[in-house]
């Protein structure tokens, strides 16, 4: 049975053991079983780290220190303590899981089954995923640039049933991490905000994909707070008209247009570039139509 951990204690030490959490994700690799699931898990294992660092932000703990402001009770920071022990412990147990298959692989002489995929041999440079790793690298970089961590000894997983198992402790862990601080969501919304902004379109929408599970208690998304953000970030830039030059008269209309009784989710519509000469109407947008057809797609400019 653990022995209880004193408030003292827990303070102490949970700036070391998030660092090693956030050095065991940084570290990870990924063995040549993952095949064509290499570029989404790595994205999920990026993601992950992204929350994790978010998380710890607000705290101090990205300068190796541990700060809380706002009202908190001792109680919350020993739960904290026990749940980064627990992730701590997670971690563990799917390096001893590695390296068990690794040893039983070696013992049959498939060390081919041991190596590392390449991020740079396997992902097309220009593909949305190896962006979206990239950008996500990025910021937890910038993020950690305080963060000592003097570890730096890579790990791999070999297998999905691993991957899986280990990717919902970690949500899991830090779902109960955010929830344990509201006081902290304002600012971990402006992360969230700075991280979206840093994405290019393409790699916000590609996000999306990947921030999704197969859990209903976490709202479907492995990152409520994110995804909430990027929802709102892409009905913003929903319509986004670049570029465009009109030279001559008539009627011009950049967005949809929307019949009475449409019952439509609006589509994404970006146009980098129209060069409009002449007269006439020009409508860049949806057109669309509500039960009435045509007619009534326009029933909203008459008189009653």
């Amino acid at each position: 049975m653990t022995e209880p951990v004193s408030f003292a204690l827990a303070l102490a030490s949970i700036p070391s053991i998030f660092v090693s959490c956030v050095d065991c994700l940084r570290y990870i690799r990924l063995g040549r079983r993952f095949g064509k699931d290499f570029g989404f898990c790595l994205a999920k294992i990026e993601a992950a780290q992204l929350r994790l660092t978010r998380w710890g932000e607000p705290f101090g703990l990205l300068e190796n220190k541990f700060e809380i402001k706002g009202p908190y009770k001792e109680g919350d920071v020993i739960k904290a303590y026990n749940w980064l022990v627990q992730l701590e412990a997670a971690f563990e147990e799917a390096k001893e899981t590695s390296d068990k298959y690794a040893k039983k692989q070696k013992e049959r002489g498939k060390q081919q089954d041991l190596e590392f995929l390449n991020e740079d041999h396997e992902l097309a440079p220009k593909t949305s995923t190896k962006k979206l790793v990239v950008s996500m690298k990025e910021i937890t970089n910038k993020r950690q640039k305080h963060l000592s961590l003097p570890r730096k000894i890579t790990w791999a997983l070999y297998g999905k049933d691993s991957f899986d198992s280990l990717t919902s402790d970690i949500v899991s862990v830090t779902n109960n991490l955010v929830e344990l601080f509201p006081a902290t969501n304002p600012r971990l919304q402006e992360l969230c905000l700075e991280e979206t902004n840093a994405l290019d379109n393409e790699s916000v929408l590609q996000l999306v994909q990947v921030l999704k599970n197969d859990d209903e208690e976490s709202n479907n998304t492995d990152d409520p707070m994110l995804s909430r953000v990027i929802e709102e970030y892409i009905e913003a830039h929903r319509l986004e008209f670049r570029n465009i030059i009109v030279d001559g008269s008539g009627t011009n209309q950049f967005g949809d247009e929307y019949g009475y009784q449409a019952g439509v989710k609006p589509g994404s519509i970006k146009v980098d570039g129209m060069s409009i000469r002449g007269t006439g109407h020009t409508h860049a947008g949806h057109a669309f139509y509500g039960s009435q057809g045509a007619w009534g797609m326009r029933s909203y400019a008459r008189d009653s």
